[in-house]
């Protein structure tokens, strides 16, 4: 079997992130992991990451799960959704917990 030279992914500086929280409010609290992760095309392990402290999404991933469900990011992220991201000033991912 051989393997396929990949190219590594390209790094975006600039790349915005929401938090996972703000998804996960738009679900009811009797849902469960898996009801989650079936509705926005996912796996269970991700939604289960989505539950910890300060938990952030690509801009990529929000625009996905929003679309999977129905809505646009616009509705679940209000003006965060709408927000420029400097080119001067490199966006980190906020830290976890």
């Amino acid at each position: 079997m051989t393997t396929k030279n990949r190219t590594p992914r390209k790094y975006h500086p600039y790349r915005k992130f929401f938090p996972a929280a703000d998804l996960l409010a738009c679900f009811t609290s009797d849902m469960n992991d898996r009801t989650i992760a079936e509705a926005i095309g996912t796996s269970r392990k991700r939604v289960h990451d989505f539950h910890k402290p300060n938990y952030h999404i690509t801009w990529l991933e929000a625009d996905r799960y929003a679309i999977r469900m129905g809505l646009h990011p616009l509705y679940i992220w209000g003006d965060l959704w709408l927000e420029e991201v400097s080119p001067l000033k490199k966006q980190e991912r906020p830290p976890i917990g």
